[in-house]
């Protein structure tokens, strides 16, 4: 009884001394900036946390007086640990020791996701001690953050097993020869990251597999039996015909309005704009011919795995039947003349200084733009003039629902988009526009003259 009381006591008391602590940071009139630094000032004062002022703030605003008492220790003492506490602990431990900056929360979630632990019953702050006491707190697990940052880590997601990329790595010994022979197996992680990467995955897959039939290794190859991946559509965002009349208006007037003209009539892709030369363009027949694409190319720094930067490299194009040449209207034709008179500007202030590539899009100096010089214009252009935010991907898909809307056959418009099959042109671009009305019809009495 005497106990009760004198813990009874003891609570009012502590109660009294946090409610002395944060009476100064209670008073009305007192503004945000004022209020931090005087909490900061009674932390240093009386050797307490910031965040427990907050802590007493918080619960003086929600219970008043009494929200400020200690709890009953009794209380905490009643939360038992689960029966499988060790092996969660485990599994918790080889979670961080996977991807050292993995949260406790991402963690327990893990946990709970794969059936391990019962929702609810792991709390944050029990499995963040325990995993400390085991050696393996965010501090303590600060050597493992080079390995975090190599190839082979530095995809992970916080979910177990979730990797957009992994490189390949040597995998154990396994008696999968003949007579049972040991045969050095290599391990990879799935891509993720999308269908195509995921079908592109299947068939080296496919193709390993057939080998080990031919070598007989295995008597099967089980990859004809799987399912590909299905591709989902993507969301692109594209204009009606008056938002698109307005666009085109803006254009007009950005330097990069013949890089947008090559995107909404020839539905080229972003590298193949950028991968054009003068040499390409054919007057007399008003075509021109894509012949190839700008690409990265990954630059690493030295004696190590890493990526510095990436340079831009002239590639093949994205498929075989990307190779193609495409009719261009007269507007083309002018905006093409118009840039190669500036740049041949541009080449004679600078002599020997300007960096002849052909390129009908460059720098001031002739070198080729950035990959992301384009949408970043676009960008720009968008919201100076109020436009919903498009990339150069969405004006390939305008150019692919116009001719889908003139009633185009399939697979012309394939051909016309560089696609390797109609299968790729019928899943990404069969969508028609909100608005039924053919949106070619303003174009050709626009550019008609």
């Amino acid at each position: 009884m005497n106990t009760t009381i004198n813990r009874q006591q003891w609570q009012e008391e502590e109660a009294l001394r946090r409610f002395q602590l944060i009476s100064p940071l209670l008073q009305t009139g007192l503004d945000d900036a004022k209020r931090i630094q005087l909490r900061k000032k009674i932390a240093e004062e009386n050797n307490i946390s910031v965040r427990s002022l907050y802590r007493y703030e918080k619960a003086f605003s929600e219970r008043q007086f009494t929200g400020l008492k200690p709890a009953d220790r009794e209380k905490h003492r009643s939360q038992k640990l689960p029966e499988n506490f060790s092996f969660l602990l485990e599994q918790a431990i080889q979670l961080r020791k996977e991807v050292p900056e993995r949260s406790v929360a991402q963690i327990i979630y893990i946990l709970e996701t794969e059936g391990l632990a019962v929702p609810g019953t792991l709390k944050r702050s029990t499995l963040e001690r325990h995993i400390y006491k085991a050696g393996y707190g965010q501090k303590q697990m600060q050597m493992y953050q080079d390995a975090r940052n190599s190839s082979s880590k530095r995809f992970c997601k916080p979910h177990r097993m979730m990797l957009i990329q992994a490189d390949i790595k040597y995998g154990p010994k396994l008696p999968i020869g003949r007579n049972g022979a040991k045969v050095q197996t290599y391990l990879s992680s799935a891509i993720d990251s999308c269908a195509s990467a995921g079908n592109t995955c299947r068939a080296y897959l496919n193709i390993a597999f057939k080998d080990a039939v031919i070598e007989g290794y295995i008597p099967r190859n089980p990859i004809p039996d799987t399912k590909a991946y299905k591709r989902k559509a993507p969301k692109v965002t594209i204009y009606s015909k008056e938002k698109l009349k307005i666009f085109l208006k803006a254009a007009s007037k950005d330097e990069w309005y013949l890089e947008y003209l090559l995107g909404v009539f020839c539905g080229l892709r972003k590298g193949e704009i950028l991968g054009l030369k003068f040499s390409d363009f054919d007057f007399e027949q008003h075509t021109v011919s894509v012949k190839r694409q700008l690409g990265a190319n990954p630059v690493m720094e030295e004696r190590s795995s890493k990526i510095a930067s990436y340079s831009v490299i002239e590639k093949d194009p994205k498929t075989v039947n990307s190779v193609r040449t495409l009719r261009i209207p007269q507007v083309i034709e002018t905006e093409v003349l118009r840039r190669k008179n500036k740049i041949d500007e541009e080449r004679a202030a600078l002599m020997d200084g300007y960096e002849d590539n052909d390129y009908i899009s460059c720098q001031p100096n002739g070198k080729p733009h950035g990959l992301s010089s384009m949408n970043t214009a676009l960008t720009k252009l968008c919201n100076r003039n109020g436009l919903p935010k498009i990339t150069v991907h969405s004006l390939r898909h305008m150019f692919a629902t116009i001719l889908i809307e003139q009633g185009v056959p399939l697979v012309k418009i394939s051909a016309l988009l560089g696609h390797s099959s109609v299968n790729t042109t019928f899943e990404y671009y069969c969508d028609v526009m909100d608005e039924n009305e053919n949106i070619i019809c303003f174009m050709n009495e626009k550019y008609s003259t």
